[in-house]
């Protein structure tokens, strides 16, 4: 499976600093309501949860750090 064949496919690069950069304004919130919340773990350690909302732009609303645990049978 190619990754254009995957809507679901995101790739993007997200660190701390990416929470400060640009707040989310008031009158955006209503409108990113109705749109898909994304989860995306990232290699450094955090979960990152975004919504893709008017020409493409990325509105990051939270990066938790998280830990993997082992499968136990």
């Amino acid at each position: 499976m190619n990754k254009i064949d995957n809507p679901f496919f995101h790739n993007y690069v997200f660190s701390a600093a990416d929470l400060d950069r640009v707040p989310i304004s008031k009158w955006t919130t209503p409108l990113l309501v109705f749109k898909t919340m994304y989860c995306q773990l990232t290699s450094d350690g955090y979960e990152a949860r975004f919504k893709i909302g008017y020409q493409g732009r990325i509105h990051l609303f939270s990066l938790r750090p998280f830990k993997l645990k082992a499968m136990e049978d």
